[in-house]
């Protein structure tokens, strides 16, 4: 239900994400590398903001990243 009132409603939905991480040793520093993707499917979707208002969910979402601790 999108408002207060249970007055507008939305179907429902999900969505799939995955990710990955892999933690190593780089030149005696602990090294983390982490890959992701989210909505998976790429599906189209309503994402809920604040009463009364909604926005379309982000679309396939790709991410990496890498820490290095010192």
């Amino acid at each position: 239900m999108l408002n207060a009132a249970n007055q507008l409603r939305l179907p429902g939905y999900a969505i799939a994400n995955i990710g990955a991480s892999y933690a190593t040793r780089i030149n005696g520093h602990d090294t983390t590398f982490r890959v992701a993707v989210n909505n998976l499917a790429n599906r189209r979707y309503w994402e809920y903001q604040y009463d009364n208002y909604i926005k379309p969910g982000d679309p396939r979402t790709f991410s990496l990243s890498a820490k290095l601790d010192f």
